[in-house]
């Protein structure tokens, strides 16, 4: 039997893509016109209804199980230890860090119920860890926005995600 022992040779040499800093707004696609119901989304704030340098408040919490966060991972096959190996993080494997981001997206439809989708991602900071039992709520801060065609317009927004405090009742997120 042959027992493999190399190592994949981007350890030696990652393969980083270069990627513009932001997204143009005239690289953006347009959308299907057909209107929304706000019946079956419950919202009724439109691209006009969103200025800038407003704060949206997502409310929602969630708490994060050892075993939700432990699928996600696998889901998108990361395999490392510090996920995984209780007895290597002593009691406390870190969650996959697109985890709180994807919450945090879904959170986000308390307030952007409209939405037709992410059309791009300039950056992500993963600043401070998470493990399981952290509960997990955000707010989106509208950066800009831009009409790009009649009735469709595309908004920068930062989503942040914070841990273990309700960002509504924090006065030192300016």
């Amino acid at each position: 039997m042959k027992i493999r022992r190399e190592a994949t040779p981007f350890l030696h040499e990652p393969a980083i893509p270069k990627m513009a800093a932001s997204v143009a707004v005239d690289q953006l696609l347009e959308h299907p016109s057909e209107p929304f119901s706000v019946d079956a989304t419950g919202g009724t704030f439109f691209f006009e209804d969103y200025e800038v340098g407003e704060r949206i408040f997502h409310i929602d919490g969630t708490t994060i199980n050892s075993s939700d966060h432990m699928s996600f991972t696998r889901l998108y096959q990361n395999t490392a230890r510090v996920h995984f190996d209780s007895r290597a993080t002593d009691g406390n494997p870190l969650v996959y860090g697109g985890l709180p981001l994807s919450l945090g997206y879904a959170q986000a439809f308390n307030g952007i119920e409209n939405r037709l989708g992410i059309a791009a991602i300039n950056a992500d900071t993963h600043a401070n860890p998470v493990q399981a039992e952290d509960t997990l709520y955000s707010f989106t801060d509208v950066l800009d926005r831009a009409e790009i065609f009649e009735h469709q317009g595309a908004l920068r927004l930062r989503l942040v995600v914070v841990k273990n405090q309700q960002p509504i009742d924090n006065s030192l997120l300016n």
